[in-house]
């Protein structure tokens, strides 16, 4: 995998950061290409990202169920979108077709805490960037009770719920 070259996959908060993505191979979803459909500057980004080359792709079903496998694996279902999923989706079938490496750039810290629990590669535009990979839980305000299903209210007392930080883990470092 060392001939591979490296493609960087297009998170919506790359483009909405307004600093320049000046990448060689870029790709991205047609679900982050959704986002930018209203017009306006980052519309206007979107589309010179498109005219500079980058393709648009669909992930495989496989990956999109290997992702969120990982996303309730990790705690992460209510932080991340559909447009999150596929970008992340995507970054798997690029990585098991060997033909390149995959890089997503983005500054959400929920999609870098699952890409390196899934070993891809992240690169920030704005922000740091994670320092500590997370594992979440939902607990109930009131009595404490992990809650796993997809409710807004302990179905125990009917306090709210609240995530929080079920374990942290060494950020591993990706090729």
């Amino acid at each position: 995998m060392n001939s591979a070259s490296q493609v960087f996959l297009i998170d919506s908060s790359a483009i909405f950061s307004g600093k320049p993505l000046n990448f060689d191979e870029m790709m991205t979803t047609s679900k982050i290409s959704d986002e930018f459909q209203s017009g306006g500057r980052d519309y206007q980004r979107f589309q010179l990202l498109c005219e500079k080359g980058m393709k648009i792709s669909e992930p495989s079903k496989e990956s999109i169920t290997q992702v969120r496998k990982a996303i309730e694996r990790f705690g992460e279902q209510s932080r991340l979108s559909l447009a999150d999923i596929s970008i992340l989706a995507l970054a798997i079938d690029v990585k098991k077709s060997q033909q390149h490496i995959p890089i997503i750039v983005t500054d959400d810290y929920s999609i870098q805490n699952i890409a390196n629990h899934i070993e891809i590669s992240i690169q920030s535009m704005s922000q740091k960037g994670i320092t500590k990979r997370f594992k979440w839980e939902r607990r109930c305000r009131g009595c404490r009770r992990k809650v796993s299903d997809a409710v807004d209210v302990c179905p125990d007392c009917g306090s709210s719920l609240t995530t929080i930080v079920k374990k942290k883990y060494t950020l591993k470092k990706h090729k």
